[in-house]
């Protein structure tokens, strides 16, 4: 518990923490400011109370500083004195949505359920909030799991803190994760293995041909070139080739994409990729390249993905 209290604190100052006019607080924190945050960081709360007292007598304009003070008096099971300190944090132009997460471990303190949920529902969760282990983190919030309005609220959090994990779109592709065998024509191709990162928002591809030639490729929704979002593939190979495809989306059983290469001579040569959805355990690729500008078009690789065992 203690370890995800330091985190949360962390987090708050370094994340969690904005001034009202968006300006960054750039007084140097004072040496009583500095000594008090090192209790905090060692969990020292009795000690930590008396050493932001100090702080916020010197510096009452200090939001910061009020604010560990409601921990620190949080933490000791002072909830009543916690709330006061609270009370004095809008006040300096501090904003922060830890602020509402402390309040409502102190009115849980006090037994006033309502008025947890009140402050908690109150967030407008963004990233960088830690998700629903923020809440879960501390024993006072945690007991009310289960509950309706708890839960909501630990969705938001966690929807703000890894937004691809429930995003329809960025879910469209997960057909193609897992070990495959692929196959030309009957004849084994290689092996991919395709795997799903950074925050369910990227799947990576492991290419290993049958003459062991490797290649990989990034594959996400990109939510900034396209008014609606829209999938990318980045290829790379062993050899240094590249291929770019944009405009991904998923139509009639299968993610398509648009794309380019070049020419020795440096032209542009357009290029198709489909993967389509044939079924739990199988998936055709399909690339397709134009000679003549997109006027017409030749299939440069048909490949059926057969799901490895156990995959």
């Amino acid at each position: 518990m203690g370890r995800t209290r330091r985190v949360i604190v962390a987090g708050a100052v370094a994340l969690g923490v904005w001034a009202a006019d968006g300006a960054a607080q750039a007084t140097p924190p004072s040496d009583a400011f500095q000594a008090a945050a090192a209790l905090t960081q060692a969990e020292q709360w009795p000690e930590a109370v008396e050493a932001y007292q100090t702080v916020v007598a010197d510096e009452p304009g200090n939001g910061i500083a009020w604010l560990r003070l409601g921990q620190a008096f949080v933490e000791v099971g002072q909830p009543h004195e916690a709330l006061e300190a609270f009370e004095r944090v809008p006040e300096t132009g501090l904003q922060t949505p830890f602020l509402n997460v402390f309040q409502a471990r102190a009115f849980a303190q006090l037994g006033r359920d309502a008025d947890a949920f009140d402050v908690l529902e109150a967030v407008q969760p963004v990233a960088g909030l830690g998700g629903a282990a923020t809440l879960m983190g501390f024993e006072e919030l945690a007991i009310y799991a289960g509950t309706p309005r708890f839960d909501a609220v630990a969705d938001a959090f966690e929807a703000a803190e890894w937004p691809c994990r429930a995003d329809p779109v960025s879910r469209e592709f997960d057909f193609w994760i897992g070990d495959w065998d692929v196959y030309v024509s009957g004849s084994l191709a290689g092996q991919n293995s395709v795997e799903l990162m950074l925050g369910d928002c990227t799947l990576l591809e492991n290419w290993t041909s049958a003459r062991s030639r490797e290649g990989k490729s990034f594959n996400w929704v990109d939510r900034s070139t396209y008014r609606e979002h829209r999938w990318r593939q980045l290829w790379v190979a062993d050899g240094g080739n590249t291929l770019d495809y944009y405009n991904g989306h998923y139509s009639d059983g299968a993610m398509r994409f648009e794309g380019h290469t070049f020419s020795p001579a440096g032209d542009s040569i357009p290029q198709k990729l489909r993967f389509e959805n044939v079924a739990p355990d199988t998936v055709r690729q399909v690339f397709e390249q134009s000679n003549d500008g997109g006027a017409t078009w030749v299939v440069t690789f048909d490949g059926l993905y057969v799901r490895r065992a156990g995959s």
